[in-house]
């Protein structure tokens, strides 16, 4: 049972200050601040270091309240800029990282150079803690590899999927647990992951990383494939054939917790843009339209660039050497225009293509300090 958070000696004579609850302030209000707050609140006392280090209810409790608020729903991003329109966006630690994923506020980065993986690591943007996660056996030069971030909920174990892509060679993954701070590997098969595409981050729902990919009987025809993180296994999803335009740009997204494709005409000559919404039917094992985002018109040359965990979707529009960011709200068609940017392609290019999903947490795991 938690007591009465008694007055400070300087004020304890003061009627005009009440006597606040510590099951109140424990359960309604800490989970609502920041994370920045909470681990300077650890040094408050013993039993709140406990709490706000150690407790798994209450990390969890924080962390569902937070993916249910919009503004703290943020990016991770390797450039520029740094907020757009109150969704928080944090840049790496080093410019030489790349990003491999994110869930549940742990981000998985890695350093790539001369055609070979040279560094993991799993890094908490709002603690700082920051796991180095060794190499696995075997990260031959290869210029071909796709990996991601994935959470087995069932034995709370974060783990690192990593595919090394030969180009005649049986593919070959190796799967890290955080829990028991090791690698595992399998052979894949051959038409799971395509050769010679390049694999951007992961989309993870659920805890499971997903990406675009085509096969190698077929490489005209695009696919999705998922590793399901608790049974260890690769899955090859319904193919996406009804996509035939190379001017369609397709967007593989976490919608509330679904794997949700979104398609936008990217040509330059169509002015206003519409989102035509997808979700997977996994009984059918079909895709199937679940509505249409209204056309928006923004001057300058628009194109779809990301989607939040809320729904929102995030245009960019290039007006000569001007960038305008548009955040549309599906549900409400509210549109919010942010500041004009100084529009460099090749800064902006990568917050586009390397933009993550992210939610603040105290989320920490073994071994990370």
């Amino acid at each position: 049972m938690g007591g009465f958070v008694s007055r400070s000696s300087k004020h304890k004579d003061d009627p005009r200050l009440p006597l606040v609850h510590e099951d109140l302030i424990r359960g309604e209000i800490l989970p609502r601040l920041p994370v920045k707050s909470l681990v300077r609140f650890r040094c408050v006392c013993k039993s709140w270091n406990l709490l706000l280090s150690n407790d798994p209810i209450f990390v969890q409790s924080h962390l569902t309240r937070n993916c249910m608020d919009p503004n703290k729903c943020g990016l991770i991003t390797r450039c520029l800029p740094r907020n757009i329109h109150k969704y928080k966006v944090h840049p790496l630690r080093s410019r030489y990282l790349e990003l491999g994923g994110s869930v549940n506020g742990l981000v998985c980065v890695y350093h790539f150079d001369d055609h070979a993986i040279t560094y993991f690591g799993i890094w908490n943007p709002a603690t700082n803690q920051y796991k180095d996660i060794s190499l696995p056996p075997s990260t031959a030069a290869t210029s071909d590899f796709c990996f991601g971030l994935g959470f087995n909920s069932v034995a709370n174990d974060y783990k690192l999927v990593f595919v090394v892509i030969y180009h005649e060679r049986p593919l070959l993954s190796y799967v890290y647990s955080c829990n028991h701070s090791s690698w595992v590997n399998n052979i894949v098969k051959s038409d799971f992951v395509a050769r010679g595409v390049h694999y951007a981050p992961p989309t993870i729902v659920q805890g499971c990383p997903y990406w675009f990919n085509s096969s190698v009987k077929c490489l005209e025809h695009s696919y999705v494939v998922s590793f399901d993180i608790q049974h260890g296994v690769f899955r090859l999803l319904p193919g996406i054939d009804f996509v035939n335009s190379p001017s369609i740009l397709k967007l593989l997204v976490n919608f509330r917790d679904s794997l949700t494709l979104l398609l936008c005409d990217s040509s330059p000559s169509t002015l206003s843009k519409s989102v035509d919404v997808y979700m997977l039917d996994e009984r059918c094992s079909l895709w199937t339209k679940n509505y249409i985002v209204d056309p928006i018109t923004i001057p300058g040359n628009m194109f779809l660039t990301h989607s939040f965990r809320n729904g929102d979707l995030l245009f960019a529009a290039v007006n000569k050497d001007e960038l305008l960011l548009v955040r549309v709200n599906p549900e409400t068609q509210t549109i919010t225009k942010s500041e004009t940017y100084s529009y460099d392609s090749s800064r902006w290019n990568l917050f586009f293509s390397y933009s993550l999903d992210y939610t603040e947490s105290l989320v920490s795991i073994k071994g990370s300090g």
